[in-house]
């Protein structure tokens, strides 16, 4: 039983044609063009190709069309159309009198006298035909090849649409009898041929791609692994097994899972389950870096790149994993990171590296619930009359000395607290949880104690003595600047004033609810150690 796309809408527009010549009589300009075939063809073809088209597949034992009156919504399509015909016959009905002066002036010469008259009344067509249904459309007119191959992409996919199957198309001149042509079985027969020998081209194009893929995966430069939807690997080049210190024997149907060291598992599995995830056509290929641990136990890093592999179906089978090497580049941003991060006199961490600490601190204590009630405190240290240690004995041998000092500043603070070198000869310490500001105070005390007894540099023995600015502070209202700057000027106070440190209280609030550095406790020189 053979099937058909009939158009519906060509039958209302036919309708309506009639019914619209009703009311002139014969004589009239409008019944003398539409009594020419061509002319009637252009007029149903113009209103067509404006309005929406309904199109029904019906069989062999089915092809009277439905009554449109049934139709919901036919009320409305009629009125369009009627007035599509009211606005399109003054314009068509000019265009036709001027052609027709043309040839009758002998204006328009065509060597092929013959055919003349014809080419008047040709204009640029979209010429689409099925195999399922076998049947031909014809959708314009267009004035210009331009204009029709602008159109062209939309009746394609109205057709797939109405699941028509073995679309070819084509643009040209042509003067169509009918906008819809039923093939004969002949075409039908010639359409199956023809859609024989696309199969068996396609065939033999899968085939040679199955039998040789191996071949273009061993030609690509990169590391390549072909993993299914659930990570494990199918297939790799030469290069990825080089990378992974294996054969290709071993990588095939082995998880990828297999080569990630324990704390990256997570991310792996978190990776997997998004581009399984996302169905959708990839623009860009997904990545993502993460750390591998090869058979010989030796740690690489990779940058994955993943771009998907489906079925004949579309539908997603895999994937194609370009693994990058990025393991001296790795070592490389690792060490920038750390330079950029910490003093290179010292090694000990930077002012950058500080605020860091100091914001993750901030973060981490406000995660919990009692962030309110936690203090910790800020030690700011300067050397006393170290100018006199670089004239005295130059720049280098200072060098040593600020290098001992961070030596010893290490050695009184505890796991977890931080020591940074700001600049010069200025030091600073985060006891980042004290139940007090006599943890603070004591930690101060440490650091007079040891600095009390001489230190050696090069064979010389230094008595070095610094000034030191406390400040104690809770979480609720923290600002880096503003405790940093609090730290300084305790610690020029405690310099100016001979005192070995002086410390500022930044918990207690003021008499207008702010809170504000206060001087809690000043020591001189002279009372030595006591608290």
């Amino acid at each position: 039983m053979s099937s058909y796309l009939v158009n519906e809408t060509l039958a209302v527009v036919e309708q309506e044609i009639d019914q619209f010549l009703i009311d002139f009589p014969r004589d009239h300009p409008y019944v003398m063009a539409l009594s020419l075939p061509s002319f009637r063809q252009q007029l149903k073809a113009k209103i067509l190709s404006t309005i929406p088209n309904r199109h029904k597949v019906r069989t062999d034992e089915d092809l009277e069309f439905t009554s449109v009156h049934d139709y919901t919504g036919v009320i409305e399509e009629r009125l369009v159309i009627e007035e599509r015909i009211l606005r399109t016959m003054p314009d068509m009905i000019d265009d036709f009198r001027y052609r027709v002066r043309q040839e009758d002036s002998g204006e328009i010469i065509d060597q092929d006298t013959q055919t003349n008259s014809h080419y008047l009344n040709t204009n640029w067509w979209v010429r689409v035909h099925t195999i399922i249904p076998c049947v031909t459309y014809y959708f314009g007119p267009f004035t210009d090849q331009k204009e029709a191959s602008t159109a062209y992409p939309g009746y394609l996919e109205d057709l797939r649409a109405e699941k028509a199957i073995g679309i070819f198309a084509d643009i040209k001149q042509d003067c169509p009898r009918n906008l819809t042509l039923v093939d004969s079985p002949a075409d039908l027969k010639q359409d199956q041929q023809r859609l024989w020998k696309i199969y068996k081209k396609i065939y033999r194009q899968k085939s040679i791609l199955e039998n040789s893929y191996h071949k273009l995966l061993e030609l690509l430069p990169g590391n390549y692994l072909i993993v299914d939807c659930h990570g494990k690997i199918q297939d790799a080049n030469q290069n990825a097994c080089r990378l992974l210190n294996t054969n290709r024997e071993s990588l095939r149907g082995k998880p990828f899972i297999y080569y990630a060291p324990q704390q990256q598992i997570s991310l792996l599995e978190n990776h997997l389950e998004n581009i399984v995830k996302d169905q959708s056509e990839w623009q860009v290929p997904y990545c993502w870096s993460m750390q591998l641990q090869s058979l010989s136990s030796i740690s690489i890093s990779v940058d994955i790149q993943a771009t998907q592999k489906r079925d004949d179906n579309g539908e997603i089978n895999g994937f194609y994993w370009l693994l990058n090497d990025i393991t001296s580049l790795a070592t490389i941003n690792d060490q920038l990171y750390y330079e950029s991060h910490h003093d290179s006199l010292t090694c000990l961490p930077n002012r950058r590296s500080l605020a860091l600490f100091l914001e993750n601190l901030h973060q981490n204590v406000h995660a919990g619930d009692n962030y309110g009630d936690q203090v910790f405190a800020l030690l700011m240290l300067d050397l006393n009359k170290f100018k006199s240690i670089n004239d005295r004995f130059g720049h280098l041998f200072g060098d040593k000395v600020l290098q001992r000092v961070a030596e010893v500043l290490l050695e009184c603070v505890r796991e977890g607290d931080q020591v940074a070198r700001l600049s010069g000869d200025e030091f600073i310490i985060v006891l980042k949880s004290t139940q007090s500001g006599d943890d603070a105070k004591k930690c101060a005390d440490r650091i007079h104690r040891l600095f009390s007894r001489p230190l050696t540099v090069e064979g010389i023995q230094l008595l070095v003595s610094t000034s030191i600015g406390v400040v104690i502070s809770n979480y609720d209202q923290f600002d880096y600047e503003r405790l940093i700057d609090y730290a300084d000027t305790a610690m020029y106070e405690a310099k100016r004033n001979g005192n070995l440190f002086v410390v500022f209280d930044d918990t207690q609030p003021s008499a207008n609810g702010k809170s504000h550095p206060s001087p809690i406790k000043n020591l001189s020189l002279e009372e030595g150690e006591g608290i």
